[in-house]
């Protein structure tokens, strides 16, 4: 039986353990914040009474008013079986009831980008990691929509869709980044969102 809730103290540490297994890009501390602050957007996937899934996030740094998905996993031995699916309709839900007009995520693309799509997510915009000032002098430049930094990258951000028969990885070449992601969006209604 498929039971979908937020995470209880009893479970918190079957979550973090989890979580670090199939999300080891999310420090521990981010997650024991998340549980703490925002509760209600930490869920997890108990199947026959065991944890085998989580989802997390909390305001977006995309955009006012989107909730942002920071994590989503499903055990190996549960996956492609709705239970993922289910799990984002249920984070769906416990964003709109707390205010957040929409969700927003970054991906690399792939199977991931596709789970989102069948999901109701579209790609907005492709974004890449750039060392300061080495792609300037590309010819492809000119196509940067907006800059942005993190850390000691350049984020250069581009609105989809490309320009036709360009691909990121094109990109990614002649601007010499380092590595790029989908920002995907989707709106939230009270009956879109039901799980």
């Amino acid at each position: 039986m498929r039971q979908i809730r937020s995470v209880s103290q009893d479970l918190s540490p079957a979550f973090l353990a989890l979580s670090a297994q199939y999300l080891p890009g999310t420090a521990p501390e981010t997650l024991r914040t998340l549980l703490q602050r925002q509760p209600q957007l930490c869920l997890c996937l108990l199947l026959e009474g065991r944890l085998q899934g989580v989802c997390y996030g909390g305001p977006s740094p995309f955009g006012p008013g989107l909730l942002g998905l920071e994590g989503i996993a499903v055990a190996a031995d549960f996956q492609n079986r709705g239970h993922g699916s289910a799990l984002l309709a249920a984070f769906e839900a416990a964003g709109l009831a707390s205010g957040f007009s929409g969700v927003s995520l970054g991906c690399d693309g792939g199977r991931a980008k596709a789970f989102y799509e069948r999901n109701g997510y579209r790609a907005i915009e492709w974004k890449l990691l750039a060392r300061e000032g080495l792609w300037r002098s590309s010819p492809a430049a000119g196509l940067v929509s907006r800059l942005e930094r993190q850390g000691p990258y350049d984020k250069l951000v581009f609105p989809l869709p490309l320009p036709q028969g360009l691909l990121p990885e094109d990109l990614r070449d002649a601007l010499h980044g380092e590595h790029g992601f989908y920002v995907l969006e989707k709106s939230l209604s009270p009956r879109a969102s039901q799980p």
